[in-house]
């Protein structure tokens, strides 16, 4: 009898780390085709006309600290896998494309990463305890490693906090961060790897608050234009760590199963606003470029405000992550 493969089946690898709170990965490649045409015959065969190059997008709950934004400031490659059953589809040479960030008041972070995959793409070996030795193995495109996800931290409302123009007694009820990485490929003949990938600067940040209006006053389109004055804002998202607690009677007594197991709650550690952030960015060189207003007679007035900024490879606090 043949099954399908359900989601307790498949897992994700990148970089050689296990990628924990996924949602939605996709994941393809294609080819380019042209014919060769004779006079008097018309066509008479196709060829591959193309180097192969594929496309993955992978969306994730960000409950912990996010190592994959690291790769949205340093061209290096990245290695990827979806693990599925004793399959594997998968790529050796990748290169982060977009990034995406957003927060929606009590839900969970959202991120997602748009991945370019170039060479070959498609099934490799997998690694089991019985081919460890592989595991380093370029030949191979399982991206599977010994490297685990970063801790869990689980954000709630009220270790996010946000500020933009026009935030101090308005309540802002969501965000979303989003990145476009341009990028140019150096080629070498005979190949079809690219030999590096670089980015191309400036990169530039869109970012969009959602507010609840009290009292705040919208601008006027010529104010830009009049005044050339830059806006700041800045994200910052935390996480409260969980310790797993036992449950006791009031003697003291630890409860536990019938097989001796013993019953736990979860109980939350005191915020630590120096070690448990899971996101940040902020900006004070950000131009406001639009402002929606909207209301209805089922729900009160919001207002949408859009910002962009530009960020330079030699910006003075770039370190390689620009989210630092």
């Amino acid at each position: 009898m043949k099954y399908s493969q359900a989601q307790y089946d498949q897992t994700v690898y990148i970089g050689g780390r296990k990628l924990d709170y996924v949602t939605d990965v996709d994941g393809s490649y294609s080819h380019t085709v042209k014919p060769i045409n004779i006079f008097g015959q018309g066509t008479i065969k196709n060829v591959i006309a193309g180097i192969p190059g594929g496309d993955f997008s992978i969306t994730r709950n960000l409950v912990a600290e996010d190592l994959m934004s690291v790769y949205t400031g340093v061209d290096s490659f990245l290695r990827g896998s979806i693990n599925y059953g004793d399959k594997i589809f998968g790529f050796d040479q990748g290169s982060l494309t977009s990034y995406s960030y957003s927060v929606s008041y009590g839900q969970p972070p959202v991120v997602n990463y748009g991945i370019r995959a170039y060479g070959d793409i498609g099934s490799g070996l997998y690694i089991t305890s019985a081919n460890s030795t592989m595991l380093n193995d370029p030949s191979t495109l399982n991206a599977i490693g010994d490297k685990v996800d970063a801790p869990k931290k689980i954000p709630v409302p009220s270790t996010i906090h946000l500020t933009c123009n026009g935030s101090t007694t308005n309540r802002i009820t969501s965000f979303d961060l989003s990145v476009k990485l341009d990028k140019y490929e150096v080629w070498k003949v005979n190949s079809i790897n690219p030999l590096e990938v670089k980015t191309k600067y400036p990169i530039e940040v869109i970012t969009n608050f959602t507010m609840e209006i009290d009292d705040y006053q919208t601008k006027r389109a010529s104010d830009a234009l009049r005044t050339n004055a830059f806006d700041n804002f800045s994200i910052n998202v935390y996480g409260i760590v969980f310790d797993d607690i036992p449950l006791t009677t009031e003697d003291g007594t630890t409860l536990t199963t019938e097989n001796g197991v013993e019953l736990l709650f979860l109980k939350a550690n005191r915020l630590d606003l120096t070690n448990e952030q899971v996101f940040s960015f902020s900006s004070s060189n950000t131009r406001l470029i639009s402002e929606q207003f909207s209301t209805t007679t089922e729900d009160v007035a919001t207002v949408k405000l859009t910002y962009v900024t530009y960020l330079n490879k030699n910006k003075n606090t770039y370190v390689g992550n620009y989210l630092d």
